[in-house]
C-alpha cells in the first residue's frame, strides 16, 4: 500500500495529465493504474509530475497503455517508465 503523500503526488500528475488532455481514461482508472505502476516500477513520483512535457507524456501514455488489468497491474508488457526507480 503506497502512502499518502504518495497519493497526493499522484493526483496531481492525473491532474496534470488531465490539463495536458492526456486522460485515456477515468481518473479513478488512472489513480489504479499509477498506483500498480508505482508499486511495479517504484516510479519517482517527484521527478515524473516535475517532468518535461514529452517525458511527463511518454510516462503516462506509456502506463495507460500498456498495463494488463487482468494480471492485477502486475504486467506492462516490455514497457518501462522513464521515471523507474531502483528496485525494491
Amino acid at each position: 500500500m503506497l502512502k499518502k503523500e504518495q497519493y497526493e503526488l499522484i493526483d496531481k500528475i492525473i491532474g496534470r495529465a488531465t490539463e495536458l488532455n492526456i486522460l485515456c481514461s477515468s481518473r479513478v482508472t488512472a489513480l489504479i493504474d499509477i498506483e500498480k505502476a508505482t508499486e511495479h516500477f517504484n516510479l519517482r513520483l517527484e521527478d515524473f509530475l516535475a517532468a518535461d512535457v514529452a517525458n511527463f507524456a511518454h510516462d503516462f501514455i506509456g502506463i495507460q497503455a500498456n498495463i494488463d488489468r487482468q494480471s492485477d497491474g502486475k504486467n506492462f508488457n516490455l514497457f518501462v517508465p522513464r521515471f523507474s526507480g531502483e528496485e525494491r
